[in-house]
């Protein structure tokens, strides 16, 4: 009894109503998120805060609402108590959704556009409590594959949320092909999201594995954007059966760097342009730069009300525009990087942007289908089912 007075209060608290025991049909179709009434719900008082300034969002139409996206780059997690951000990553980063799970990803995946797939990309998140120190990892894997299956049941739409999963493991732990074996038994295993120093041969060891098997590599190098770029250009030239996914154009871009016109952004632009000219095996992830750390002051204590897509159009196309000059629609996707850039942007907004850049840039329908989904798709092999780990995707 309890349960089905949770189950009717969280339903409630979106918009949702609760159907009658027995009415199977109806209840399935009640509880599918494009329904909702409520566009933002406050359930956990840690979300509060953000959800109260998005409320503020004058609500704008959905632009080319039937244009299929593949969403390659979110995160879920539970950062209450046990499961906060670790140490390391929170000196870095402060996020303000403080629960961020199934419910309030699939709010935001049905608000308008036509999201029809996902990627998990690791996030610290829910590493098993016990067991070797190398092999807890797995466990956000196994937790994010029970959301795949969650979502594959259609009960919640038809969104294929988790349909690809990139872990995390320590490329450098001799035990790591026995990490990848236990992550491989969950079906949407693609890979992983490796974390530095790199380019020692400790590390260069663990790519040999992961190029061996097929997997996917993500890589973000935050603060140290510029100079593990040039790292990157020598390792990914080493290892050219191996596909590399760039996260968030690098790392810190944006005003962090200065205006467009600076000499680091300038270096930027230069190491990107040869890293896409002689890296034929990277594929870049166009998003990510709304974080608070980028430097474009989005985020509430900065603004009274939520940016709307023209603007935000105009402020990333000179860092977005590169990137996709640079490397071509078919190595890029557009990304939400969610719930991190949520803190500055509404999920219909930043689509609505990135769908106005793609106009900026005069992509072509089929240029169009590439960025938004096709490369994506190819990239983490999202098309057809196969065991991780088999033949390694093409660009």
């Amino acid at each position: 009894a309890q349960a089905i007075l949770l189950q009717a209060a969280s339903l409630k608290s979106l918009g949702l109503k609760p159907q009658r025991r027995g009415a199977a049909r109806s209840s399935r179709a009640a509880m599918d998120y494009r329904t909702r009434t409520t566009r933002y719900a406050a359930r956990h008082p840690g979300n509060e805060k953000l959800v109260r300034w998005l409320q503020k969002e004058a609500p704008e139409p959905v632009l080319e609402p039937e244009l299929p996206i593949c969403d390659p780059h979110h995160h879920l997690w539970d950062h209450r108590g046990r499961g906060a951000l670790p140490e390391k990553f929170a000196k870095v980063y402060q996020f303000d959704s403080e629960v961020y799970m199934l419910e309030e990803w699939l709010e935001d995946v049905y608000d308008g556009h036509n999201v029809v797939s996902t990627v998990y990309v690791d996030a610290s998140a829910f590493y098993a409590e016990h067991g070797p120190e190398e092999m807890r990892v797995v466990g956000e894997v196994e937790v994010m594959q029970g959301v795949a299956a969650m979502a594959d049941s259609g009960i919640y739409g038809p969104a294929r949320v988790c349909a690809g999963i990139q872990g995390t493991a320590d490329l450098r732990h001799p035990n790591l092909r026995a990490v990848l074996d236990a992550m491989a038994r969950c079906r949407n295993f693609r890979g992983v999201r490796a974390w530095g120093p790199y380019d020692d041969e400790g590390f260069k060891r663990g790519l040999r594995v992961l190029e061996e098997r097929g997997l996917v590599l993500d890589v973000y190098f935050g603060p140290d954007v510029l100079a593990e770029l040039a790292s990157l250009r020598r390792w990914a030239r080493e290892f050219p059966g191996l596909t590399i996914v760039l996260n968030h154009l690098g790392g810190f871009v944006g005003p962090c760097l200065g205006a467009p016109e600076s000499d680091a952004a300038a270096a930027w632009r230069a190491a990107i342009a040869e890293l896409a000219a002689t890296c034929p095996n990277v594929a870049c992830k166009v998003g990510g730069i709304q974080m608070k750390n980028n430097g474009f002051a989005l985020h509430e204590a900065e603004r009274a009300v939520p940016i709307g897509s023209e603007e935000l159009a105009e402020l990333v196309l000179p860092w977005y525009g590169h990137a996709i000059d640079c490397f071509g629609a078919s190595r890029c996707m557009f990304e939400s990087n969610f719930p991190p850039d949520k803190d500055s942007v509404s999920y219909r907004v930043l689509w609505n942007t990135f769908k106005r850049v793609a106009a900026k840039k005069g992509l072509t329908a089929e240029e169009k289908r590439d960025i938004f989904h096709d490369t994506a798709a190819r990239v983490y092999s999202l098309s057809a089912a196969r065991p991780a780990g088999r033949g390694g995707p093409a660009l």
